[in-house]
C-alpha cells in the first residue's frame, strides 16, 4: 500500500496545487478586474472634471464676449453721436457759405455791377485822363 500511498500523496498534492493555483489565479483575476474597473472609474471621473474646466472656460469666454457686445454698442453710441455733430457742423458750414455767397452776389450788384456800367458808358467822353480806376472791394 505504501506505493498506493504514495501515488495517493502525489495525486492529493497535485490536486491541491491545481485547486491552490486556480484560487491563485481567480483571486488574482479578481484582484485584476477590480483593479480594471477602479481605473475605469478614475479615468471617467478625470474626464468629467476636464469637461467641467472646459465648460467652465467657455461660460467665462461668453461672460467676456458679451461684456465685448456692450462696450461696442457703447461706442457705435458715441460714433452716431459724432456723426450727428458732425454733420450739425457741416449744415452750419453750408449755411455759411451761402450766406458768404449771397454776400459777395450782393457786394458784386452794388459795388461792381454799377462801376462797370458807368465806365461803358463814359468810354468815348474822355473822362478818365488815360487812367483806368480799379473797383476797391471791402468786406
Amino acid at each position: 500500500m505504501r506505493i498506493t500511498d504514495n501515488m495517493s500523496e502525489k495525486f492529493t498534492k497535485k490536486f491541491m496545487k491545481k485547486l491552490l493555483g486556480r484560487k491563485g489565479i481567480e483571486d488574482a483575476l479578481g484582484r485584476l478586474d477590480k483593479l480594471t474597473r477602479e481605473e475605469f472609474q478614475t479615468a471617467i471621473a478625470q474626464v468629467l472634471k476636464v469637461t467641467h474646466d472646459v465648460e467652465e472656460g467657455v461660460k467665462n469666454v461668453g461672460e467676456k464676449v458679451d461684456g465685448v457686445d456692450v462696450k461696442v454698442d457703447g461706442v457705435n453710441v458715441k460714433i452716431d453721436d459724432i456723426d450727428a455733430k458732425v454733420q450739425g457742423i457741416d449744415d452750419k458750414v453750408d449755411v455759411a457759405i451761402e450766406g458768404m455767397l449771397e454776400c459777395v452776389l450782393y457786394l458784386i450788384n452794388v459795388i461792381v455791377k454799377p462801376y462797370t456800367t458807368r465806365r461803358q458808358g463814359s468810354k468815348g467822353s474822355g473822362a478818365t485822363d488815360g487812367k483806368r480806376s480799379q473797383p476797391f472791394v471791402s468786406l
